[in-house]
């Protein structure tokens, strides 16, 4: 089973949006079909609150395979990352910060339109234009 960490950034929830309402294949049919195991999603995962799986994955006690970034990641202002943050940590930073326990799947997973996928640790491509 491959556990996966869904983070909205740059305020976006397009993706998700597409994810639930999709029906070919249905978000149900993509756990059944690829192992797929939640640990944090906004819309999906009302029994685990964020915090607490950031904890379990940076100390190592849960294991990350995908880390799915929905939105932008932004690094501004001044390349602080602050226009986005939670509990005051730019979001950036956090994906920023690899897991204790390394990832098991391929540099880059394919994700519903636009969203990035990746093995946590990876910082996706950022334009330079964003850095303002």
């Amino acid at each position: 089973m491959a556990n996966i960490v869904w983070m909205q950034t740059g305020a976006c929830s397009g993706d998700s949006m597409a994810l639930l309402c999709a029906d070919r294949p249905s978000i149900e049919n993509l756990v059944e079909h690829y192992g797929l195991n939640f640990l944090w999603h906004p819309s999906l995962t009302a029994e685990h609150r964020f915090g607490d799986v950031l904890d379990a994955l940076l100390s190592g006690r849960e294991k990350l395979d995908i880390l799915c970034i929905e939105g932008s990641l932004m690094t501004g202002p001044n390349g602080s990352g602050q226009y986005d943050t939670w509990k005051g940590r730019a979001k950036i930073d956090i994906v920023r910060q690899p897991p204790r326990s390394p990832p098991t799947l391929s540099p880059w997973a394919p994700a519903p339109h636009s969203a990035a996928c990746m093995p946590p640790g990876r910082t996706p491509p950022i334009a330079p234009a964003c850095n303002t």
